[in-house]
């Protein structure tokens, strides 16, 4: 089910139809109902597979009808760097970073950070990797886009982490 009755979309007033696609779709990755658990893993592949039938909609004449099967034991096709295969073509107004954002405010963690590896923008993804203290992969991932201020700024977020405490580094291991 995409949206139950308790849910704010569903609310008398409302009109999903207006809302952003990167709205609704961290509306529903966030509400997926306790009774049918489902892994985040599993949730950002979904996540991932509409928006990339989303961004082909236009391109092909026949919809599905209804979400992908979360359950199915197929896997998204992936390409090296572990986002989904053809996502140089992202389509307008989709955010995996504003969904990843929506997870982490309901709470959500796992899902918010198994979406931060479909976002295609560098400073995105370090900026929610800083969100979640994921220190050591927000480091990595500054230092392979090659974007100095990327680098100082995960520098200056560890800076202010270890405070005015003359600590030994622990963050990184060699």
């Amino acid at each position: 089910m995409l949206v139950t009755a308790s849910d704010s979309l569903s609310s008398p007033g409302a009109n999903p139809l207006s809302l952003e696609r990167t709205h609704l779709l961290a509306h529903w990755a966030c509400r997926q109902p306790a009774k049918e658990p489902v892994p985040p893993s599993r949730l950002a592949e979904v996540v991932a597979r509409l928006c990339s039938s989303s961004a082909n909609a236009s391109a092909s004449a026949s919809a599905s009808a209804g979400p992908p099967d979360m359950y199915s034991s197929k896997g998204l096709s992936t390409g090296n760097n572990g986002r989904p295969a053809g996502s140089a073509v992202w389509p307008a107004g989709l955010s995996f970073a504003d969904v990843a954002g929506q997870a982490i405010l309901a709470g959500r963690l796992q899902l918010a950070e198994q979406l931060v590896d479909y976002e295609p923008r560098a400073w995105r993804q370090v900026q929610l990797l800083l969100r979640l203290e994921r220190f050591p992969r927000s480091l990595a991932r500054a230092v392979d886009s090659g974007d100095p201020e990327l680098i100082a700024l995960v520098i200056f977020t560890l800076k202010e982490q270890v405070g005015g405490r003359r600590t030994s580094f622990t963050y990184f291991t060699c």
